[in-house]
Parts: structure tokens; sequence; C-alpha cells
């Protein structure tokens, strides 16, 4: 399991690396919103295995030392997966508009 969390961890930070660096992939707006949707992607995925890695593995539930901790722990679960998608949604439509024939549409 921690290798596949790794695996999907290093991919979301390479996506990142690669689309904020070079200035071909800056330039066009449907691969910012995929970097948005990687930066969600890694958020999400830290976020909900690290708590759950200190409170199985170490004993430590921060999420009961602090009720803002709790709090924002839930609001990045419910918000942060629909900003990705969202993000992807985007991205799609933006590239079915930008290559499509009907000039009305581009």
């Amino acid at each position: 399991v921690l290798f596949y969390l790794f695996l999907n961890f290093f991919g979301g930070f390479m996506t990142i690396v690669i689309r904020s660096t070079k200035r071909s992939f800056r330039t066009k707006p449907s691969t910012f919103f995929m970097l948005l949707s990687a930066i969600a992607g890694c958020i999400h995925l830290i976020n909900g295995t690290l708590a759950r890695i200190l409170t199985i593995g170490f004993s430590i539930d921060l999420t009961r030392t602090s009720i803002g901790l709790c709090k924002l722990r839930q609001f990045i679960n419910i918000i942060v997966p629909g900003l990705g998608i969202t993000c992807y949604w985007l991205s799609t439509i933006n590239q079915f508009l930008v290559t499509s024939r009907s000039a009305r549409l581009r």
C-alpha cells in the first residue's frame, strides 16, 4: 500500500514540476487546469493518508487534539477532490472548444 502511495504522490509531484516549469505548458489554459488538478490530487493524498498513518501507525490522532484540524481535514476531504475533478472537466471542455471545427466555438 505504501508503494502505491509513493508512486501516486511521485507522479503527482512530477506532473506539478513539469507543468509549472516548462514555458510552453504555462501558456495554455488547459495545462493550467491540469496543474491545479495535480495539486489538488497531491493535497488530497497527503491529507487523507498522513492522518490515517499517524492515527493507525503511531496512535497520534490530531483530529482529537484540535477541533480546527478536524474541521480543516473534513473540509479538505470534501472540497479538494471535487476541485480536482472540476479542473479536469474544465480542461476537457477547453480542449474541445479550442480544437472545434466551428469558428463560432473557437
